[in-house]
């Protein structure tokens, strides 16, 4: 791997001999493409990283590469590998092994450094332990796996992530009028916009009030009812679930809305109020200068000063915007608080396709995607809703660029992010023109909550985006999880462990923090042998407790954890149980918005790290010796309960239920079990044998006689731990006697 100079160095000397070179590209979201370009100019961009402006064999034209975003697997044949070097003099070199030393725990001995430097040299990549240096070895391929199956099992897996049903909004957008996580953009320009979004914040804009809401309509009484009405009118939901899925929804929208307003006048006994011509909201835009057509307008078509500001156009009215834009921000939040994950993009251009060449039925997928945060603002003393980029770049919907490479066979043209929406739309017209005529481009820019969580994971489960295909198919862990490599017996079902055996007989254990079965336990020594484990429960077993364990006996061994979760909540309460036992310290979350507050926990973790050792460093000899002696006492409390016989074959814990099976068919109130120190013999038990016996087998009493069958001597009875109490038994006795 070469460094930012380092490349610049290369690409020079491809500009200098005119020579082609191959790479793998790398976008922000770290997708990854291999290409070959032939480089012609060295430059920087306006945020001062350098680019390169090269032909690339992908697009057949000239396009501009981040350097820093730019590997460079192999060298062409005509540049010599020992002339790239950035480490000239013996002090470049000492500088260098200064700041390893700086960020590793490794001893600064002559060995170490003279290593180190012939590592620098060489290029070789290296390891960092905390007592030595050694080369890493290359990732060989396993002959042991087959590669072509765990290849197909990642196929699978791919397409498992992608929702590919018209119910996605990636493959199929409805725009309906009754769904309340989108806001569709009108009259503006989608290359102005898409880069004032990168550079600046953006602010939703309704249309100008119409002005006709009576003022009688306008009191707190009648918007709650109004409210509710929207809610509840069966008439009113029955047509909004009748509605079709065309722009012309949000016209009779204002329809029902109208109709539902002169209901509750009627209903309230207000005055009715004449209506006029029906509302029209393409009308109300077009009087008001605006544009209504979704499909946006050209830049030679229009040059509104409006479309350079920092407004975006909707055709909503100001009241239906704020109730719309409170709905997404919900769901905004909730997946960010929930998964972490920013769901809201900006969606540029839509292609309108057919799922067969017979088919009428149009369905709209989402092209480019502008991944983009939203927050509330105040503009002119009034809350408005604003958007801004995420300083990302937009990138292909994936879901559709599969789904068609897939049913069809089509493989979309790939979006640089140096390019432009528009000319991208360009490239799909064109593709659409050659491949599928019948297909639409839709010029429309759509903000909305997507199911976009899984695209990262998509693209690091293709083979073609790891240096070597063997890498990924060839891990050890994922080949035996997918069965392309045989597992030994023993790797399947882990076992329980005795945890008693292992502390009397003074093996070393992990540490642990929080209380642990055996089982549990048994996870955690699975763990620190580093054993890849698959821990299965229902709620409530503790494996959120048993993680928790994990993680505090790994730290304890110097080592760093990554614990994800797909939602949250699952990382808080490990978090919560590790801050419960004094261990919020050791926490970097990750997943905190705020730059300072990752800072600041940080900071509490280098200011606490002494404490910490302090609290957690008290074993001793002592503590040793009573833990032993303790589980030696309960080995023999299991011993007596479990493996010693005291009546007629059976154990001291048979004898327990069989004494609660008596209380429960007795029936009697005044009959108990009660508890108290452990006996030391079984005499007294053994005595009335005999007499349980009998109790048991006549139900207690003669059915001719009505008379008990014993005396009232057997008032306690100690077996094993327990003692058991007969409270009131000569009463018990009369009452049966009664009978």
């Amino acid at each position: 791997m070469y460094n930012t100079l380092q490349k610049i160095e290369i690409l020079s000397k491809c500009i200098a001999n005119d020579i082609e070179l191959p790479i793998r590209y790398i976008n922000l979201q770290g997708y990854g493409s291999k290409r070959t370009i032939k480089p012609k100019e060295l430059e920087r961009n306006k945020y001062g990283n350098p680019i390169v402006k090269a032909h690339d064999s992908k697009q057949e034209k000239i396009v501009s590469f981040n350097i820093d975003r730019i590997d460079i697997p192999v060298l062409p044949l005509d540049i010599d590998s020992d002339e790239i070097s950035k480490i000239k003099t013996e002090d470049d070199l000492n500088k260098e092994v200064s700041k390893i030393y700086q960020k590793s725990d490794i001893s600064p001995t002559d060995h170490n450094t003279d290593l180190l430097k012939n590592a620098i040299k060489s290029k070789k990549k290296i390891n960092f332990t905390s007592e030595s240096i050694t080369e890493t070895q290359h990732f060989e391929k396993d002959d042991n796996v087959d590669h072509d199956f765990v290849s197909k099992r990642l196929e699978e897996l791919r397409n498992k992530l992608l929702d590919f049903t018209k119910r996605s909004a990636l493959i199929n957008s409805k725009h309906s009028e009754r769904s309340k996580h989108f806001i569709r953009i009108i009259d503006e320009l989608p290359n102005t916009l898409y880069q004032k979004i990168k550079d600046e914040e953006m602010y939703f804009k309704a249309l100008p009030d119409t002005d006709e809401e009576p003022e009688d309509e306008k009191n707190n009484e009648f918007q709650s009812q109004l409210n509710s009405l929207r809610q509840n009118d069966e008439e009113y939901l029955e047509a909004i679930q009748d509605l079709g899925e065309n722009s012309d929804d949000v016209v009779k929208i204002e329809v029902l809305e109208r109709n539902l307003r002169d209901k509750l006048r009627e209903k309230l006994g207000m005055k009715p109020i004449k209506r006029g011509k029906e509302f029209d909201i393409k009308n109300h835009a077009k009087v008001n200068n605006y544009n209504p057509d979704f499909n946006l307008p050209l830049e030679e078509e229009d040059k509104s000063s409006e479309h350079s500001d920092n407004f975006m156009q909707t055709l909503t009215l100001q009241k239906d915007l704020d109730r719309r834009m409170g709905h997404i921000q919900r769901l905004y939040n909730e997946k960010i608080q929930t998964m972490g994950v920013n769901a809201l993009k900006t969606a540029f251009g839509f292609i309108q396709w057919y799922e067969s060449d017979n088919s009428e039925d149009p369905l709209y997928a989402p092209l480019l995607m502008l991944p983009v945060k939203l927050e509330r603002k105040k503009v002119a003393f009034k809350d408005t809703f604003a958007i801004s980029s995420e300083n990302e770049p937009a990138e292909i919907n994936r879901t559709i660029f599969e789904y068609f490479r897939a049913k069809f066979g089509l493989q979309l043209p790939e979006f640089d992010e140096e390019e432009s929406p528009e000319s991208y739309f360009i490239k799909i017209k064109d593709f659409l023109s050659d491949n599928q005529p019948k297909w639409r481009l839709k010029r429309w820019v759509t903000v909305s909550i997507y199911p976009f969580q899984y695209m990262a994971s998509l693209e690091d489960l293709k083979e073609e985006n790891w240096e070597e295909s063997h890498h990924l198919t060839g891990h050890d862990f994922l080949a035996k999880l997918l069965a392309g490599k045989e597992h030994d017996e023993s790797e399947y079902l882990g076992e329980s462990y005795d945890i008693d055996k292992i502390t009397v007989d003074k093996i070393p254990l992990p540490a642990i923090v929080l209380k642990a079965d055996a089982s549990q336990y048994s996870a955690v020594i699975d763990a620190s042998a580093e054993k890849n484990l698959v821990i299965q429960g229902p709620p409530g077993t503790g494996k959120s407790q048993t993680i928790a364990n994990i993680i505090a006996s790994s730290v304890n061994q110097n080592k760093s954890v990554l614990f994800v979760a797909e939602k949250l909540p699952a990382l808080k309460v490990v978090a919560n149980r590790l801050k419960e036992v004094n261990l919020g310290p050791l926490l970097l979350e990750l997943t905190k918005t705020k730059n300072v507050t990752v800072l600041e926990s940080v900071k509490e973790a280098l200011d606490t790290q002494n404490d910490l050792k302090k609290t957690y460093n008290v074993t001793s000899d002592k503590t040793e010796s009573e833990i032993i002696k303790r589980i030696e006492r309960l080995k023999r409390y299991k011993k007596l309960l479990y493996d010693t016989e005291v009546i007629d074959g059976l154990s001291a814990s048979s004898l327990l239920w069989k004494y609660i099976r008596l209380k429960n068919d007795l029936g009697k109130p005044n009959f108990r079990i009660s508890f108290e120190n452990p006996p030391s013999t079984f005499d007294q038990i053994k005595e009335d044998s005999e007499t349980i016996s009998f109790l048991e087998e006549n139900k207690y009493f003669d059915e001719k006689t009505k008379q008990i069958k014993t005396d009232s001597k057997i008032n306690f009875l100690k077996i094993g731990t327990t003692s058991f109490g007969f409270e009131n038994f000569q009463d018990l006795i009369n009452d049966i006697k009664s009978q």
